[in-house]
């Protein structure tokens, strides 16, 4: 009996050691930094970090590394899975992964070692040339999830990893705050004159209207008005080939009725209006600009199910006002 008390006490010291999580509780200081249009403050990891206006989140240009931001409508639980089922990485190791409680949310700090283009599995036989560290500090609850990311070259992890690791755990979510969620997008677009409503900030960098105000709509008639901002430059000879790749995979049942040249804000692009078939009384318009820079596509995208052409001036208007910030 007493050896199955002892076993007992033991599996119960183990379930908890196994089970503890750190508990953090941070409090805004005057080295908090917020992160424009979020509710997120953040202490970078030095006086270098400073906001990104290329991006959501702060940057620093001398070790060109940076910490990013990135709002999910998913359940915590959920994104932890996405993740999880994708550590240790390939080619690399997992070498952080703390259970934490910041401020009362669940949080999940991982750090890995990952491989660059490396020719054998064997890691530890990798160039240091071609390997990075990766930081994500996962929180959130059931409502929503923060994806806070941070890479770096493999050379730079005895200068930056204590320093990424206290700035990351240093979060701050702000739940109460009242903000302009439109204030971290990199443009602005023009909808007052029109039927639709904000719906959400999409990845810190792109919007949402729809009629009601929610994503994906539940109104029964739908239409939506999106803007997506891709990093990824495209040749001039094959702009308007992924203007048409943007609006989405052609199918039999998709006709597009104009392919057109625009100029919208001084950036060169291409406007695609296309007809989803479904058969004689449902028919859907889908409406396509994309606008290049070099390094960059701005994607917009208008579905609606019902009065096209209206649809379709009311999209065109919108797209008109699309204004680059600080240009």
């Amino acid at each position: 009996m007493k050896k199955v008390i002892i076993s007992l006490v033991l599996s119960f010291i183990s379930l908890v050691s196994f089970s503890q999580e750190l508990k953090i509780d941070n409090i805004k200081t005057k080295q908090h930094i917020q992160i424009k249009g979020t509710k997120y403050f953040i202490i970078p990891p030095d006086a270098n970090y400073l906001i990104s206006s290329q991006s959501n989140g702060i940057y620093n240009e001398k070790y060109e590394n940076g910490i990013s931001f990135t709002e999910m409508p998913m359940s915590y639980s959920n994104v932890l899975q996405m993740f999880t089922k994708d550590l240790p990485p390939k080619n690399g190791k997992l070498l952080v992964d703390k259970d934490l409680k910041i401020n009362g949310f669940t949080a999940k700090l991982f750090k890995s070692n990952t491989a660059q283009n490396a020719n054998t599995d064997d890691f530890d036989k990798v160039e240091d040339s071609d390997k990075t560290i990766t930081w994500i500090l996962l929180y959130g609850n059931k409502d929503f999830c923060i994806i806070i990311s941070s890479s770096y070259k493999y050379s730079l992890d005895k200068i930056l990893s204590k320093k990424t690791e206290n700035s990351l755990t240093s979060f701050l979510y702000l739940k109460e705050l009242d903000i302009n969620p439109l204030d971290q997008l990199s443009f602005t677009i023009d909808v007052e004159k029109t039927s639709l409503k904000f719906a959400t900030v999409l990845m810190q960098t792109g919007v949402a209207y729809t009629l009601d105000g929610k994503l994906p709509t539940q109104a029964d008639k739908k239409t939506s008005y999106i803007v997506m901002v891709i990093p990824l430059g495209v040749e001039e000879s094959k702009r308007e080939e992924r203007a048409i790749k943007n609006l989405g995979k052609l199918a039999d049942n998709i006709r597009i009725d104009e392919k057109n040249e625009v100029i919208i804000d001084r950036l060169n692009g291409y406007e695609i209006v296309s007809y989803k078939v479904e058969n004689q009384e449902n028919k859907k318009l889908q409406y396509g600009v994309t606008l290049f820079e070099e390094n960059k596509q701005y994607i917009i995208i208008g579905n609606s199910n019902h009065e096209l052409q209206k649809s379709l001036s009311q999209f065109r208007e919108i797209t008109k006002t699309f204004k680059l910030k600080n240009k």
